[in-house]
């Protein structure tokens, strides 16, 4: 192989040997000239610039530097991190003599948490440089890597002294790109009016979500101050707005013809629809613009999750339209087979593959054929393409690619016939992610600190289970520190971080790169996550999260891990084998992600399988390590968990959620009332039934002899189908539809009953909420409602999902003067003594460090 410079004609001269058939056949590649990188960056062929490229890169045999700022980009947008790291670490003598380079490479650092070579490519600058080296995108560096207040405002002034009047933009900027909006907001009403400071502005205003803002900057903005370029871009910020009348003139000065911005407006309404999760008009648009607009996976993705039923059906829809359009069926198969609906995703495969086999010199088609089989990270599918390579005539690079990644995975994995049609899960990152923790777990161990453990969720955000991982980060027994992905995406306002830090817990952000010892995270190791298919909408950072976990459980070498959450579970359980962890404690929620035909527990949906479809057999694997033990908040939720994983009761363990009870306030009560109050609490969504909830309402209303009122908070998808269906019903009158609360805990006890109504329920911690604030429940069977009560005492559990039945378990309850008064202070007792923080925190000690005592 030879490579001349990149900026003369690159040719690739490689020979292939295909020792298949009865004689060896010799085929060599195209010796056309290799596409500039540049080209290939702007028209998106990553993947193509990847294996054109990288193996260069690599060697320092790249000659200019703009090639590695496109090289080193790409590598980010898809995902590559590892290897942008690598390439820059092979390059820094390029970097160093290459100001631009100098600042990608800070950018990178900061972002990958390699902040000691961040500080110093930016001393280097300043050394090099001066004052001439400051610039915005070392500000966002120094924003990303969080540095201090006095750091950011320190640096701040340099740019005032470098850029003047100009500085507010530079600075503005580096806001923007790391959506830092208290310091956006100190800076852009100082921007000197500009095209590009205007188009900034304009911009800054929008992502931020203040669209009053953004409409009202962009009312003030005259068309023709802007380049063509610029024009488009505020156009499609004008167009969401919803109001298009100001557009007019901004149409005018732009490049578009009338069939373009016909197409603009439907994009527009595409992205409407899409967010209204309005397929059908989704859809129709679609087939209008697939032609204009160049479809992600993702974008395909989102588009089958705004089919409000059924993801399955919205793909099963783009594939009818799409049959013989081989872009649109290589986005689909690896969707196909991550929904699990693997009739579509073989019949697409086939489809594909036939168009595949009579395009013989289309590389195009054949890059896709290769990358989409790939992508579907399933072995039989795997196989059969690679069965079938002596039928393709099509001689070039991504052949050869995919017959060396197949080699590697079938001798790995010993995948033979017919052994390998036989295979009943075939799920490569199961089959892979086994293997690692078969051949390495036990090989690595470490002393253990006493007494501590390092506590793992993909996220501290607001939600039920993060509520739990933080009560049981404030357990005065043992020492603790939690880790999660992306740390600073977790704010003030979107997380209890802040309740974190104020119990003084060391938190850890997985996301930042880590080099574990080469002798624990082996080459072996790393080539075995590397054959996973890194794809963003489908395996988001598999391997960085593996390897980093690794990395920070060897520094911190704790007795214990608990683990959060089923792919968190699964993932972080393979990292504890690596690095030797003594004791791994998994903990689940809620009914498993997906059931089987037979299965006694409800399905909870395409998408849970979607985001779990390798756990199940991961979990089986795992579970057979002695070290290894999952636990679980219900007891309803354990058997469902033996149900699915076909045993393992051995290995399993029951940790109820604790609450702060005195948050809830407790009112005796009387129903000495003109008017009840009956209430709920829920997202409104399908497994929550909102209009089963007020088809009872309706009928409770009319089978009682005083008036009722109607208490719902909570949003969520379905929240104007429940309140159109309750005008239908003609109960509107009675029902207040109160949205999100954060103030829950002050409204439940103006409640006189709680009904819930749930089709699928882990353990329902509005129940215990309710009764908390000496409220009497109605439940339908579900999950863990049952162990949330004292039947016929502080509740009523109902086994039917009928109207009538639900409503006269309510009418009943409320005449029950017993449930109506003793059971108000029985039920506060109850919840206080199962599920009160002092319990939990005695049985999270005892699973966790039982073996240690």
């Amino acid at each position: 192989m030879s490579l001349a410079s990149p900026r003369k004609a690159i040719s690739l001269h490689r020979q292939m040997i295909d020792l298949r058939g009865q004689k060896p056949t010799f085929s060599e590649f195209e010796r056309a000239p290799l596409v500039p990188i540049r080209e290939l960056f702007e028209s998106r062929q990553d993947t193509e610039m990847f294996n054109l490229y990288f193996q260069y890169a690599l060697n320092g045999s790249l000659t200019e530097p703009e090639d590695l700022v496109y090289l080193l980009r790409s590598f980010l947008r898809t995902r590559k991190n590892d290897e942008a790291l690598e390439v820059m670490d092979n390059n820094i003598d390029m970097i160093r003599s290459n100001r631009n380079l100098l600042y990608e490479y800070i950018v990178i650092s900061s972002r990958f948490g390699r902040y000691e070579q961040m500080h110093n490519a930016i001393t280097f600058l300043d050394e090099r440089y001066g004052i001439s080296g400051v610039n915005s995108k070392v500000l966002q560096a120094l924003i990303k890597a969080r540095s201090s207040e006095d750091v950011i405002e320190k640096y701040i002034e340099k740019m005032d002294d470098r850029f003047n009047e100009n500085s507010p933009y530079e600075i503005l900027k580096a806001t923007f790109n790391t959506r830092n909006w208290d310091l956006a907001r100190r800076y852009i009403r100082k921007v000197k009016s500009s095209a590009r400071g205007d188009l900034l502005i304009l911009r800054t205003y929008f992502r931020m979500g203040d669209l009053q803002a953004s409409r009202k900057y962009f009312l003030k903005l005259t068309p023709s101050n802007f380049n063509e370029s610029q024009v488009l871009q505020i156009i499609r910020i004008g167009l969401q707005f919803g109001d298009t009348s100001g557009l007019e003139k901004w149409f005018e000065q732009s490049p578009l013809d009338e069939n373009q911005i016909e197409v603009e407006l439907a994009k527009n309404q595409y992205r409407a629809a899409i967010a209204d999760s309005n397929f059908e008009q989704a859809i129709s648009l679609f087939k209008k613009i697939h032609d204009s607009e160049s479809f992600t996976r993702r974008q395909i993705l989102v588009l089958t999750k705004s089919h409000k039923e059924s993801p399955v059906t919205a793909l099963n829809n783009i594939y009818e339209f799409g049959q013989n359009n081989t872009t649109l069926l290589s986005l689909i198969l690896p969707l196909a087979v991550r929904f699990g609906d693997m009739n579509l995703a073989m019949e697409v495969f086939h489809r594909l593959k036939s168009i595949t086999l009579c395009s013989i010199s289309d590389k195009a088609i054949h890059n896709q054929y290769f990358e989409a089989v790939r992508s579907s990270s399933n072995v039989q599918i795997l196989y059969s393409a690679y069965r079938d390579l002596p039928s393709i005539s099509y001689v070039g690079q991504s052949i050869f690619h995919f017959a060396s990644y197949c080699d590697e995975v079938i001798h790995l994995l010993k995948l033979f016939e017919p052994e390998v049609d036989q295979i009943e899960d075939c799920n490569l990152e199961a089959m892979l992610l086994g293997k690692i923790a078969d051949k390495f777990a036990g090989k690595h161990r470490y002393e253990a600190k006493e007494n501590y453990a390092l506590v793992v969720n993909n996220s501290i955000k607001f939600g039920g289970a993060e509520r739990q991982v933080v009560h049981c980060l404030s357990a005065q027994s043992f020492e603790k520190s939690l880790v999660v992905w992306n740390y600073d995406k977790n704010t003030s306002s979107n997380s209890f971080i802040d309740d974190v830090r104020n119990l003084g817990i060391e938190v850890f952000d997985y996301n930042l790169r880590r080099s574990p010892p080469t002798n624990v995270y082996t080459d072996e190791i790393d080539r075995l996550l590397s054959l996973i298919p890194e794809i963003t909408t489908l395996n988001p950072d598999l391997k960085n999260k593996i390897r980093n976990l690794v990395g920070i459980l060897l520094q911190q070498k704790p007795g214990v891990l608990h683990l959060w959450q089923d792919t968190t579970n699964v993932l972080g359980a393979v990292s504890g084998l690596i690095a030797g962890v003594p004791r791994i404690v998994m903990s689940a929620r809620s009914l498993p992600p997906f059931a089987d035909g037979d299965s006694t527990f409800p399905n909870k949906g395409e998408n849970y399988y979607f985001n779990n479809s390798y756990v199940r057999e991961l979990y089986k694997k795992l579970l057979q390590f002695d070290n290894v033990f999952l636990c679980h908040n219900s007891e309803n939720g354990l058997e469902k968990y033996v149900e699915w994983l076909d045993g393992y009761e051995d290995k399993m363990m029951l940790l109820r959620n604790g609450f702060k009870f005195n948050d809830f306030e407790y009112k005796p009560g009387s129903m000495k009332k003109s008017k009840i109050v009956i209430g709920s609490v829920f997202r409104f969504v399908d497994v929550k039934r909102p209009l089963l909830w007020l088809d009872c309402a309706k009928l409770i209303s009319s089978g009682l002899n005083q008036e009722v009122e109607f208490c719902m908070i909570g949003d969520g998808p379905l929240l104007q189908s429940a309140i159109d269906h309750s005008k239908e019903i003609g109960i509107d009158h009675q029902v207040n539809f109160m949205g999100y609360r954060d103030d829950v805990s002050t409204l439940l006890p103006g409640f006189d009953a709680f009904m819930l109504t749930s089709s699928i329920e882990g353990l329902p911690n509005v129940l215990i909420e309710a009764q908390a604030s000496g409220v009497p429940v109605v439940s339908t069977n579900v999950g863990g409602a049952k162990e949330t009560f004292i039947e016929s005492a502080s509740g009523i559990i109902v086994d039917s999902d009928e109207p009538q039945d639900i409503a006269d378990a309510m009418i009943g309850m409320l005449s029950n003067t017993k449930i109506m008064t003793d059971g108000r202070l029985a039920g506060r007792e109850f919840v206080e003594s199962r599920f009160g923080m002092k319990a939990m925190h005695k049985q999270l000690h005892k699973i966790l460090f039982e073996d240690f005592e």
